[in-house]
């Protein structure tokens, strides 16, 4: 038993080196620099008809980011509108966020960087999840570009997605440096 704690153990750790190093990507309700003082949401609650914004933010694995190709899953209750997408990105945009993005920055990343916000609006109290999932075109991963010679591809991790219906100030919608950590490390055993 201690033997398999142990190994346990050792796998979550070796887990959690990788996970740090691995290009993350996360939807929130602000626009603020993940993760910001205090917290940066990744929740958005409203009344009746309403409307929030959506930030997609991007975390380069430390050899930076040049390309992300991921889709956004939309809720029933939710309506897209709007789109702008970060100046840095220009050289390639193909498809649309709900279908599959390809996108690539003028030049390397390599802090947190926002590639799209969006308008949104909710139509019903039901609490749901914006979800950020695998482009359909490259086997339904999301894949990260880096900046090395060739540009090698990464499988990007998901910190979150967006909560609908949920209040902001709840502890569960709080995402700092600690949350990002241990949610790569759950994500790799989803």
């Amino acid at each position: 038993m201690k033997k398999l704690l142990m190994c346990l153990v050792g796998i979550l750790v070796l887990s959690g080196a990788a996970a740090a190093q691995s290009p993350t990507i996360g939807l929130f309700a602000n626009q603020d620099v993940p993760p910001a003082p205090p917290y940066n949401t990744h929740c958005a609650t409203g009344v009746g008809f309403w409307q929030f914004d959506m930030w997609i933010w991007c975390l380069p694995s430390p050899d930076g980011q040049m390309c992300a190709e991921f889709r956004i899953a939309y809720p029933a209750n939710s309506i897209e509108s709007t789109v702008t997408q970060n100046d840095a990105i220009v050289s390639v945009t193909l498809g649309t966020l709900g279908e599959g993005m390809s996108v690539c920055y003028i030049g390397c990343q390599n802090t947190w960087n926002w590639c799209f916000h969006q308008a949104m609006f909710v139509t019903t109290a039901e609490t749901t999840t914006i979800d950020i999932i695998g482009h359909p075109d490259n086997g339904g991963f999301i894949l990260f570009a880096d900046c090395t010679p060739g540009y090698p591809l990464s499988e990007a991790v998901v910190l979150c997605g967006m909560q609908l219906n949920v209040d902001p100030g709840d502890p569960g919608c709080a995402t700092g440096m600690a949350d990002a950590t241990w949610g790569a490390i759950k994500s790799l055993y989803k």
